[in-house]
């Protein structure tokens, strides 16, 4: 995918933003994480996160996503921010990419743990 952008020849427009790599596709997800971002402190709540996809998430799943990949991303790292339970731009991105491309493995990998609620990996 990123050599497709190397090309000379116009790409139509939504093979751009199909592209994950290309400015459409980084552009709609900043843009998405923007709008999501209602007190502009650029991190995401839970409740500003649950806006996706017009609320159509279920609060458990929401709940999970941020126990496996913002709170867990955040002891790994050992950061100690007072947004510890908010989502970054970068949390987000991973989120988008997963769920844009919820047939490749590595999505399924990122999931996973999402879904497995007994911890029997």
């Amino acid at each position: 995918e990123l050599l497709d952008l190397r090309e000379p020849d116009p790409c139509d427009p939504c093979d751009l933003l199909a592209n994950w790599f290309s400015l459409q596709s980084t552009t709609r997800v900043h843009d998405t994480f923007l709008a999501l971002d209602q007190d502009m402190n650029g991190m995401l709540s839970r409740s500003e996160f649950s806006e996706i996809n017009n609320r159509t998430m279920s609060p458990l799943f929401i709940q999970r996503i941020f126990e496996e990949h913002v709170m867990q991303r955040r002891n790994i790292m050992h950061r100690s921010s007072t947004h510890r339970d908010e989502m970054d731009l970068t949390a987000f991105a991973d989120f988008v990419l997963a769920w844009d491309h919820r047939s490749h493995p590595a999505a399924i990998k990122y999931f996973f743990p999402v879904l497995d609620l007994k911890n029997q990996l």
